[in-house]
């Protein structure tokens, strides 16, 4: 998780979007918007994907990730 929001467009293949412990399958053209601080991770289904990550931010290291592992500690 991360504090800027996120918002993923899946170019090829289909993919697995997890937000907050909830999975839903999404396929090329999808477009997913992932809300600041909450748990999220993609993964591929059944081969290749390819995913387009956007985070409305001027520079990447804005973006500073906590993973579950240290938010438990």
């Amino acid at each position: 998780r991360h504090t800027a929001p996120e918002v993923y467009f899946v170019l090829e293949g289909k993919a697995v979007v997890a937000l907050d412990g909830q999975e839903v399958t999404v396929g090329a053209g999808a477009l997913v918007r992932i809300p600041g601080d909450v748990e999220h991770g993609v993964r591929a289904v059944g081969g290749p994907v390819r995913v387009l990550f956007v985070f409305p931010t001027s520079a990447f290291d804005d973006v500073v990730y906590r993973f579950s592992a240290e938010v438990a500690a």
